[in-house]
């Protein structure tokens, strides 16, 4: 999971912080080991509520640029399952937005992990994509109002 810094870049170079956050699937669950996770989503809805998400956090802490990639279907441990990059003027902004969304992800947006995957439930990959993605750039979808000064 890797992401273009440029894609995320606001029109004319406005952005002076780029807060990125990258979750890994642990080896243990509530105490039990375990070889992955499996995500399932409700896609369409879960769009749907990250873009609202991101909309109600930039209008509080203003920003640039949003990316969410959150893997779908079974995810080995030690592998990322959700990768956030969030872009605004200053880092104060973009660190508020991005931890906002991670606090609200789980409560708000309709994505369920199974967490009894053992070495022989994993198998090949489920059929169709595996990847949840959703880009907000400031060129459309806004993730906010532009901020207005100051240095932090």
């Amino acid at each position: 999971m890797r992401c273009d810094a440029g894609l995320l870049q606001a029109d004319g170079g406005s952005a002076g912080a780029l807060a990125e956050f990258t979750g890994m699937v642990r080896n243990a669950e509530e105490g039990r080991t375990i070889s992955a996770l499996e995500y399932e989503a409700y896609e369409g809805m879960a769009e749907r509520v990250m873009r609202q998400i991101l909309e109600s956090l930039g209008a509080q802490h203003p920003c640039e640029g949003a990316l969410v990639i959150h893997r779908l279907g079974v995810v080995p441990v030690g592998e990322a399952a959700i990768y956030v990059a969030v872009t605004a003027r200053h880092r104060a902004e973009a660190f508020a937005v991005l931890t906002g969304f991670m606090d609200r992800l789980k409560q708000d947006v309709p994505i369920w992990k199974r967490r009894d995957i053992t070495d022989a439930k994993i198998g090949p990959p489920r059929n169709g994509p595996d990847l949840l993605h959703m880009h907000q750039k400031s060129a459309g979808l806004t993730c906010g109002a532009q901020s207005s000064g100051g240095r932090r």
